[in-house]
């Protein structure tokens, strides 16, 4: 009996469109496996910058509460090579003295502590390792922290005029950069927390 050889082989064409086709699925397999990689990646690197303001925030915050338990009763410019606490001390009660102004800038501090604000500036950076703008924007933020617990009633726009934002869209974006959360989110979860602790 004899068999037709051409009917069980497939043609060539055949082959190499299978063959290409099998390249094909790899390279896109291999393409997409890179994308995830790149993705979490990028996912790995914005969550440990997340982690890392979020440190520096804190360690910024525990230095202003630590200034908090030495307030000035003037405002002489002090010796700050020999006395960085009451330096930060100062520089804490000239930024909640002028908060409620919408004042509370690097110059106004600077010129209120009776220094250049290249001065200012360069003692600020070398005790806190934090530009004047971010230390003062994290006073201004533990204020408002501190205000929107202690008053929950209080209107959110009358606690960002206090701590110097005339606008409250501001105010709110700033205060979620800072805690993650906006003013009404964060007295909510303190809330939740208070009464779970109960």
């Amino acid at each position: 009996m004899h068999t037709n050889i051409s009917s069980t082989i497939m043609p060539i064409p055949y082959v190499i469109l299978i063959l290409v086709l099998f390249i094909l699925a790899a390279m896109v397999t291999y393409i997409v496996s890179r994308i995830h990689k790149h993705q979490q990646t990028m996912r790995i690197t914005k969550l440990e910058e997340k982690i890392s303001q979020m440190q520096q925030h804190e360690q910024l915050k525990h230095l202003v509460n630590r200034t908090q338990d030495h307030p000035q009763k003037d405002h002489e410019p002090p010796d700050n090579e020999t006395d960085p606490e009451r330096f930060l001390a100062q520089v804490v009660e000239l930024t909640r003295l002028y908060m409620p102004q919408g004042n509370a800038t690097v110059e106004t501090i600077a010129a209120a502590m009776g220094m250049s604000v290249s001065t200012f500036r360069r003692h600020l950076i070398a005790i806190t390792g934090q530009s004047p703008k971010v230390f003062l924007l994290t006073i201004q933020m533990d204020e408002a922290a501190r205000k929107l617990l202690d008053r929950p009633d209080e209107l959110i726009k009358i606690i960002a005029d206090e701590c110097g934002f005339s606008e409250v869209g501001s105010f709110a974006r700033t205060f979620k950069r800072v805690y993650g959360l906006t003013p009404t989110e964060y007295r909510e979860q303190a809330e939740k927390t208070w009464q779970q602790s109960e």
